[in-house]
């Protein structure tokens, strides 16, 4: 875990049913924070792939009162010839974009995307933006989505023990 109080990220988390009062433990273990949000915002930065729960994180490079605001500010990007994709983080306590139909999410990612400067990849792009709301405030920044590899894992450890299979 490493805090940086330049920096700020916004981490997306996910459990099962019945895991809920272990994601609540790791959340006040690493952020020092007790909630029942799957979202939140901190300076402490720590891998997604370390948790079982992150799902999803935004290093915030840009934040606006609205989706404009941040088309303003990602036209200051230039990739040099590098490949892009821009994913929208969206999760279940997200008002402003519950209610939004799929199209309109993809159309949200879609436009940000115009603005930069550089080449849209969405299978195999050099770098992963995300874009998101969070209190009302729009954020936009580096993404790094979880692989899971803790369930490789718990598998290899529960077929070693004999408990799959």
């Amino acid at each position: 875990m490493e805090k940086d109080n330049n920096k700020m990220f916004i981490y997306h988390f996910a459990h099962r049913e019945g895991e809920s009062s272990m994601c609540k433990m790791e959340k006040r273990s690493i952020f020092g924070i007790e909630t029942n949000e799957n979202v939140l915002k901190s300076p402490i930065e720590i891998d997604p792939n370390r948790s079982p729960f992150i799902k999803e994180r935004i290093e915030v490079m840009y934040e606006g009162a609205d989706l404009q605001d941040i088309i303003n500010q990602v036209k200051k990007i230039f990739l040099f010839g590098l490949t892009f994709n821009v994913n929208l983080m969206k999760y279940n306590n997200l008002y402003q974009l519950t209610e939004v139909e799929d199209e309109k999410r993809g159309w949200i990612a879609h436009e940000v995307g115009l603005h930069i400067n550089g080449k849209l990849d969405r299978v195999n792009p050099d770098q992963e933006f995300g874009i998101t709301v969070m209190d009302g405030r729009w954020y936009f920044g580096r993404y790094k989505k979880s692989k899971t590899v803790w369930i490789h894992h718990s598998t290899y450890m529960d077929l070693k023990a004999g408990t799959v299979g």
